[in-house]
């Protein structure tokens, strides 16, 4: 097939006129703009305590007061507090409580890992004045910053799965912050 002048102009033409409406709807800039902030604030204590193992100390009770499962006794109420030069003011810091091996799967909390002492009594974690499923690994706000400190309300309490047996009882779980 033999192609002519006038073929090789209009085939030209339409490539041209074509391809810019391709190139033109193809063509742009995307820009992509953010901030990363300065927000680390510390651990500054638990009632006093200046690290970041914090050592909660619970009430004795008597095993009358947990007698049956689902009943809590000896709670004890504090705060974590957080701050630090540049612990940003205005950011809400968050405690995300981790999972492992001390929460219970059934009940989501803190199981005794002592052994030979207390048992079908767990500890039941609160933040807020709430009860808390650890299970979930959640993660709970803390008061807004303010002059470069935060603070946590936590709070523990002995949870009965059953009638309690006395003796000791001890766990422990994992937290960090984060912030918004």
């Amino acid at each position: 097939m033999k192609i002519t002048n006038t073929q090789r102009i209009l085939s030209l033409l339409v490539l041209i006129c074509c391809g810019n409406s391709v190139a033109a709807a193809s063509t742009g800039i995307l820009n992509v703009t953010g901030s990363i902030k300065l927000a680390t604030c510390y651990f500054d204590s638990v009632e006093g305590q200046e690290h970041k193992d914090y050592d909660w100390k619970m009430p004795q009770v008597s095993v009358g007061s947990l007698r049956t499962a689902g009943m809590t006794h000896g709670r004890s109420l504090g705060s974590i507090h957080i701050g630090g030069v540049h612990c940003t003011n205005g950011y809400t810091p968050y405690i995300t409580l981790g999972t492992g091996p001390t929460v219970n799967a059934d009940t989501g909390n803190l199981v005794n890992t002592l052994i030979g002492e207390a048992e079908n009594v767990e500890i039941r974690l609160l933040m807020n004045d709430k009860p808390l499923d650890l299970r979930t690994g959640p993660r709970v706000g803390c008061a807004v910053i303010v002059d470069n400190r935060s603070q946590c309300d936590i709070g523990y309490e002995y949870y009965a799965t059953g009638r309690a047996t006395p003796g000791k009882v001890k766990s422990a779980v994992l937290f960090n912050i984060s912030y918004d």
